[in-house]
């Protein structure tokens, strides 16, 4: 019926757009205690470096429910990964 509403008015129809998909992931109201636990991961791994062989293994980037959380963690792994020191200069 659409196309026929375009066509009847002398030009082509539109292809549909698709319907944009429902967002994956926690509910904002839980986003606040996860932001809090991520960071707290973080901030562990850094003070207690001894921690990452038992969490780089295991985690990975996108395990994170916060995008921004997964980068520092990657980088982290692979600073534990070279022998290089971790410390909060360098997470920051």
């Amino acid at each position: 019926m659409r196309d026929d509403l375009a066509r009847g008015r002398g030009t082509e129809p539109r292809p549909e757009t698709p319907t944009p998909p429902e967002p994956v992931g926690p509910a904002p109201a839980e986003v606040q205690p996860v932001t809090e636990d991520e960071r707290l991961l973080l901030a562990t791994l850094t003070d207690q470096p001894k921690g990452m062989v038992e969490v780089v293994g295991r985690m990975r980037p996108e395990d994170f429910a916060v995008p921004s959380h997964g980068q520092p963690h990657h980088c982290l792994g692979a600073l534990h990964h070279r022998g290089e020191p971790l410390d909060r200069m360098t997470l920051l």
